[in-house]
């Protein structure tokens, strides 16, 4: 089996998953239905469930049994979007209209909730109790750190507390991914778990530099649009370390000292400095899947996988 067979087992597996879902959300309320699958339909890169199937393939689950977590952490995912996007009133996504663009914020809210809603009762229904225990803390703290990000607006917080946000927001779910293809094999269950952690962590910082040096086919957005909104990422925290000015400019939040710290970033060695802080992470990854001892072709792609993150900005 080679790299090219995986893709089209993987694209397979995805397939049943996203069935899957679909009937998770299953509504009679038509406008409920059609824009809790919008974002679902329009195709994505599906990382979280890819996660949960190759993490189940790692060690020899039954790929039958583990359908269901790979739909129920793309719903999560899914529902988060949707909230981001009521939340930074965005009417695209990705090219597409968002759900806030096509059916307004209030079908967004309540569609959003209702993906959440369904998919803990789904959960909640399994005989093994502890997914949905493990799925209701990583919403409760994907809120969390959405909450703190918005506290920390056109603010200079610590790097602590940046990773923090990162956790919560992104890393949680990742985590939680890895675990659910591997729940069985308690020996190995919670290395993947951290595997995954690592891997959001690098994930997100990842992410937040590709929003500086980005192009906007690839982003489908403005690069630094995140700092225009006010989120302060990795890049602007350590220039923040080396000019006063940037804080001074982030408390104005006029467009031309926004567009300043934009140079300033891209001109200065923070870039640089993020891309190997986001390295130590998935080196961190690297180890954990070295700690699982599996010598076999999935885990090898997942190892590619973190080195292929890294090329995203290397």
């Amino acid at each position: 089996m080679n790299i090219s067979t995986i893709g089209l087992e993987l694209k397979s597996h995805i397939k049943l998953s996203e069935i899957e879902l679909a009937r998770i959300l299953e509504t009679e309320v038509e406008t409920l239905r059609n824009a809790s699958l919008h974002l679902l339909e329009a195709g994505g890169k599906r990382i979280r469930p890819t996660l949960v199937f190759l993490s189940a393939l790692c060690v020899n689950q039954d790929i039958e049994k583990v359908i269901k977590y790979a739909a129920v952490v793309e719903g999560i995912h899914l529902a988060t979007l949707i909230h981001d996007d009521v939340i930074d009133e965005s009417n695209v996504r990705r090219g597409i209209l968002s759900v806030n663009g096509k059916y307004g914020f209030k079908v967004a809210i309540l569609s959003g909730d209702f993906i959440l809603a369904k998919i803990t009762h789904f959960l909640s229904l399994l005989e093994n109790k502890e997914p949905v225990r493990l799925m209701a803390e990583v919403i409760m703290r994907m809120a969390e750190g959405e909450v703190m990000q918005q506290e920390d607006l056109f603010k200079i917080v610590s790097i602590e507390r940046y990773i923090i946000r990162c956790t919560n927001k992104t890393a949680r779910l990742i985590s939680s991914s890895a675990f659910l293809g591997s729940i069985d094999v308690l020996d190995k269950r919670n290395i993947f778990a951290e595997f995954g952690l690592n891997l959001g962590i690098a994930f997100q910082i990842i992410d937040d530099i590709l929003d500086f040096t980005g192009e906007v086919k690839k982003l489908g957005k403005v690069p630094g649009s995140d700092l225009r909104s006010g989120v302060v990422t990795l890049p602007v925290l350590l220039l923040s370390k080396k000019s006063r000015e940037v804080e001074k400019l982030l408390e104005k939040k006029f467009e031309d000292g926004i567009n300043k710290i934009i140079e300033m970033v891209k001109n200065d060695n923070v870039l640089k400095e993020s891309v190997d802080l986001a390295k130590y992470y998935s080196n961190k990854a690297i180890e954990c899947l070295k700690e699982l001892k599996i010598n076999n072709i999935y885990a090898k792609t997942l190892m590619d996988y973190v080195k292929m993150l890294e090329e995203r900005v290397s």
